[in-house]
C-alpha cells in the first residue's frame, strides 16, 4: 500500500497497529531499495512501517530546496502526520544522515532510536565538488528504458545487484515527452557534503551504526567515534540491506 504525504512524499507502508518504523533510503535510490528487507519487517516488526521516497527521488515531489535540512523536515512532518513522533528510524547511506539530523530533536519529533547502515561519514573536498558539479548539469534523457534503468541502478549503487526488469529497477525511471529519465533529480546532489559525523554526534536519540565490510564509503574509525560498538556486515558492500537483509535485521534488533 502507499499514500502521498502532506509534503508530497510517496510513502509505502504496511504492518499493524503498534510502534512505527521509518525506513529511509540513500541518495539516488528510492523506497524500493528496502524491498528485499521488507519481508523481515513484515514478519518480525510488531507495529507499522513506512518507507518514503525522499524529496527529489522516485515518485515524490521533484522540487527543491534539496538540502539535508529540508529532507529532515520532510521526514519529521511525516512522523507527525502518521502520529508517530517517537518512531524508530532505520536509514541507509544518506538516509542514515537524515535520520541523525531528525534525531537531534530540532524538528519537534524525538525518535526512539536511530539505526544507520552505510552512512558516509567523511566527505573529501573533491567529492563534495564533484557532487555539486553533477547537480549543476542539465538533466539527461535517454532514448530507451533500458538505458535509463542502467543509469538509475548505477546512481543507486545497485547495478549488477538488481534485475533491470524488476519492479525495483523500474521504480527508478520515468517516461516523459517520448524520453526516459531517472526518477532521481540529480539537483539533490547539491545537498552533499555537510559534516555527517558531526550530525551523528549532535543526535540525541540512541543510535547504532553499521556498514558492509566491503563498503567503499565506510570509515570504520569515524563510525566507532560515534558508536563504539559499530559493526561491519559480512559479505556486504554499500547496499547491505539489499545484499544481506537477514544480517542487517539481526544488527537492527540486536541494537
Amino acid at each position: 500500500m502507499h499514500f502521498v504525504s502532506r509534503r508530497k512524499l510517496y510513502v509505502e507502508h504496511g504492518g499493524a497497529d503498534g510502534d512505527a518504523l521509518i525506513l529511509l533510503h540513500g541518495m539516488g535510490a528510492n523506497a524500493a531499495a528496502w524491498h528485499r528487507f521488507l519481508p523481515l519487517v513484515e514478519k518480525n516488526w510488531q507495529g507499522r512501517w513506512f518507507a518514503p521516497d525522499l524529496r527529489g527521488h522516485g515518485r515524490s515531489l521533484r522540487e527543491g530546496p534539496y538540502g539535508i535540512a529540508t529532507l529532515a523536515a520532510d521526514v519529521a512532518e511525516l512522523m507527525a502526520e502518521i502520529g508517530a513522533p517517537n518512531a524508530t528510524i532505520l536509514g541507509h547511506s544518506y538516509g542514515g544522515a537524515i535520520a541523525a539530523l531528525v534525531g537531534t530533536g530540532w524538528y519537534g519529533v524525538n525518535p526512539a532510536r536511530i539505526v544507520s547502515v552505510g552512512a558516509k561519514l567523511v566527505w573529501s573536498a573533491e567529492e563534495i565538488a564533484q557532487s555539486h558539479a553533477i547537480a549543476a548539469k542539465p538533466a539527461r534523457g535517454f532514448a530507451t528504458r533500458a538505458e535509463a534503468v542502467e543509469r538509475a541502478l548505477k546512481v543507486a549503487g545497485m547495478f549488477g545487484q538488481c534485475d533491470p526488469e524488476s519492479p525495483e529497477a523500474l521504480a527508478g525511471v520515468r517516461e516523459e515527452n517520448g524520453q526516459w529519465w531517472t526518477a532521481f533529480d540529480a539537483r539533490a546532489l547539491a545537498g552533499a557534503g555537510p559534516d555527517i559525523e558531526q550530525l551523528f554526534h549532535l543526535c540525541s536519540a540512541p543510535k547504532r551504526l553499521a556498514a558492509g565490510e566491503s563498503d567503499p564509503m565506510m570509515f570504520f574509525d569515524a563510525m566507532q567515534r560515534v558508536d563504539p560498538h559499530a559493526e561491519k556486515i559480512a559479505n556486504a558492500g554499500h547496499n547491505a540491506q539489499w545484499e544481506q537483509p537477514e544480517a542487517v535485521w539481526r544488527f537492527f534488533v540486536g541494537g
